[in-house]
């Protein structure tokens, strides 16, 4: 399954699968210098904080993401832990507490799905103490595309 394709229902059993595409990530971004890392999904919105905390970004843009070490309905709702179909370094990453520090880097936080939104301004205010989510329409990729790039223009560059 391709990195980007991950989703909570449609991971790698193979936990050195996970390890070796967050590998291959770090590798990629460290070769640009100034990249602003777009994450769609609660997992990975929260692997790209979880990369944020060791690793350079200019930017980082969040699409329905949660606060999987604050709040256990929202991983309950992306994970069920009592399967075994999670691969273990998944809740490792998942079930470790975030040490990023609030406004560390630019940040945009967008909701494409109303049932997320609640749990996008949690991370929102966190991070940034202003919970402000932008609500996009993924049937529009265009419109978001557009979104993302003021995003870069104003607060990035």
């Amino acid at each position: 399954i391709p990195f980007t394709q991950w989703s909570p229902t449609n991971l790698p059993n193979d936990s050195k699968v996970l390890k070796e595409a967050l590998n291959q990530l770090q590798l990629d971004l460290s070769r640009i210098q100034s990249s602003v890392l777009v994450a769609r999904g609660p997992l990975m919105s929260w692997l790209a904080l979880l990369y944020l905390e060791s690793m350079p970004l200019s930017g980082l843009v969040l699409v329905d993401v949660v606060e999987f070490d604050r709040d256990e309905d929202a991983v309950l709702l992306v994970l069920d832990t009592n399967t075994t179909t999670t691969p273990p370094l998944v809740l490792e990453y998942t079930q470790r507490p975030l040490q990023l520090e609030p406004r560390s880097v630019p940040m945009l936080f967008l909701s494409s799905i109303q049932d997320w939104q609640p749990y996008t301004e949690k991370v929102a205010d966190r991070l940034t103490n202003e919970p402000q989510i932008v609500e996009i329409d993924t049937s529009d990729p265009e419109k978001t595309a557009e979104i993302i790039a003021k995003f870069v223009e104003d607060r990035v560059l």
